[in-house]
């Protein structure tokens, strides 16, 4: 398989496209999903397998196969990671309930000296499957920045009345509600045009009572 050819990779390359904050991971977890596993070519499966191992942070256990070669997903494993990821992406999009599932936590509290205070560090305790690991993961950063997750209402260009652009997206502000300055533009004009106010102002104004 090409996820277990490279020796010695430079992880910090994959940590860097993974992103190190719950809203660049979030961000990636949707480019990711942008198109199918099964239009990923043997480079997309092998960085996605890395980038999957920088994920979920096992670099740092230095698990390896019998070969000597870094333990990554195989193209298994990815297929159903992928799946996964679209499915629990959906559900937060429309705000339905998340099963993590139950498993054993290994915690720890530990001294920041940046923040000078104490923290509290969670893992699991045994070395789960790939699946089950990245599953976790996603469902923690739903948890932190799942509320940005939006599928933007405006009218998709040159379309039926009632078709909408549906671009899944991440909101870089609590109250961004379309993917692009374009989308917005156009829901606008659209409502101008047909004498009415967009999805969006509906909405708000039902939300004020």
């Amino acid at each position: 398989m090409p996820q277990s050819r490279r020796k010695d990779p430079d992880w910090s390359i994959f940590r860097g496209r993974v992103g190190k904050n719950p809203k660049e991971q979030l961000s990636w977890v949707l480019q990711k999903i942008e198109k199918g596993i099964k239009d990923y070519t043997p480079g997309d499966l092998d960085n996605f397998a890395y980038e999957v191992a920088a994920f979920a942070e096992t670099s740092g256990w230095r698990h390896k196969r019998s070969d000597g070669r870094d333990d990554v997903p195989d193209e298994e494993e990815l297929g159903r990671i992928h799946s996964d990821f679209r499915g629990m992406i959906e559900c937060a999009i429309k705000r339905q309930e998340i099963d993590l599932g139950s498993q054993s936590l290994h915690e720890r509290v530990f001294w920041s000296r940046a923040d000078e205070r104490f923290e509290l560090d969670q893992d699991l305790a045994d070395r789960p499957a790939w699946f089950v690991r990245a599953h976790r993961l996603l469902g923690l950063l739903i948890a932190k920045k799942g509320h940005l997750l939006r599928a933007c209402p405006a009218p998709a260009p040159r379309s039926q009345p009632k078709a909408s652009c549906g671009q899944w997206f991440l909101a870089k502000r609590p109250n961004q509600a379309y993917c692009s300055a374009s989308c917005q533009s156009r829901a606008t004009t659209r409502a101008s045009r047909e004498g009415t106010k967009t999805w969006v102002a509906q909405a708000r104004e039902l939300k004020r009572g």
